[in-house]
């Protein structure tokens, strides 16, 4: 949906979802994770109501990368190890391996569990910077 700014004339792109909360945990210096680096599902389930009622993939600003705020869509780096998957199992984002992390297997955030394509992408994009994050310090 696009809105007009009476202020400043210029057109934005209404967000189909709540802003993002602020929580430490939805960070990457402070994401809740084990001693492999793996974000702890438990910690992030919670915040599964905060994304509940979120319209179908395709009214998503990128249909073919829904969870993607409009803002978003030029800044995020989905073509670097983060892929959303649709098919007869299921949909949401996974957090592909990084070998220079020590990281041997991908990280698959499904809409199923997580309830909305916003948060299984925020979840998977999290995972992707812990883990980037994790290779630049030369960690395992």
């Amino acid at each position: 949906a696009l809105c007009f700014h009476m202020a400043s004339g210029e057109i934005v792109v209404a967000s189909p979802w709540p802003a993002d909360p602020d929580d430490a945990r939805l960070r990457v210096d402070s994401a809740a994770v084990d001693a492999s680096g793996m974000l702890l599902a438990e910690q992030y389930l919670g915040f599964r109501s905060h994304f509940h009622g979120e319209p179908p993939a395709d009214r998503h600003p990128d249909p073919k990368r829904p969870g993607i705020r409009a803002e978003e869509l030029l800044t995020i780096k989905t073509a670097t190890r983060l892929r959303c998957w649709s098919d007869a199992k299921g949909c949401g984002w996974i957090a592909l391996p990084m070998k220079s992390a020590g990281v041997k297997a991908s990280k698959w955030f499904s809409c199923s569990k997580w309830g909305s394509f916003r948060l299984a992408f925020l979840l998977a994009n999290l995972q992707r910077e812990v883990w980037e994050r994790s290779a630049a310090a030369g960690a395992p």
